[in-house]
């Protein structure tokens, strides 16, 4: 069983064993050539029909593993909450390779301030700076350390009922491939764990 879709919807992107096929034309009701159901399905004889020139150039998939966490959204913001931390996209926070705030981390840092005072009133918060692969190790474990001295600093202000710690984790503890942009802008991050 198929979900329904959209009648707006043209193409759709197919994988095809371990290769992504990009735009593989949707119609409505049977497609031709029709496939037997009594034997194996062989690339380019059944639906889709897949020139096999196609097939070669097609590009491998970028890892989807992803952590499993809720993510919210809010115009310029992106924090996304477990039930142990707040994850706040560094790209929100600091220039590249920075760790001044920027004028909207303020904003981004008062709102998480306010969820962290509804889940744990009191206690030691830890802020985890972390990095993509991109510089050398050193590098990025000291921009790590100065970026959660940043978020620490202002949380200090906003929390003064918590003990707050700076950690710089640098490239150490990757969520994402560090091969691909999207993975590398998932890694830089600021985590934030509240007390147990």
């Amino acid at each position: 069983m198929i979900a329904p879709i959209p009648k707006e919807l043209t193409t759709v992107d197919l994988y095809v064993g371990s290769q992504l096929l990009h735009a593989v034309p949707v119609e409505d009701g049977p497609l031709e050539p029709l496939a037997t159901a009594s034997g194996p399905i062989v690339v380019g004889t059944g639906w889709p029909k897949v020139d096999l020139g196609d097939l070669s150039q097609a590009v491998a998939p970028a890892e989807a593993v992803r952590p499993l966490r809720t993510m919210v959204t809010d115009l310029d913001t992106q924090v996304s909450e477990s039930q142990e931390s707040l994850e706040i996209d560094a790209s929100v926070l600091f220039a590249v390779d920075k760790y001044d705030l920027t004028p909207a981390a303020n904003q981004v840092i008062a709102d998480a301030a306010e969820t962290i005072r509804a889940k744990a009133p009191s206690g030691t918060l830890i802020v985890e700076g972390h990095t993509d692969s991109t510089a050398d190790d050193a590098y990025n474990l000291k921009l790590s350390q100065n970026r959660a001295a940043s978020v620490t600093a202002a949380l200090k202000a906003l929390l003064p009922d918590h003990t707050i710690e700076a950690v710089g984790k640098g490239e150490a503890e990757p969520i994402a491939t560090n091969a691909t942009a999207e993975g590398r802008a998932l890694n830089r991050r600021v985590t934030i764990k509240l007390p147990e």
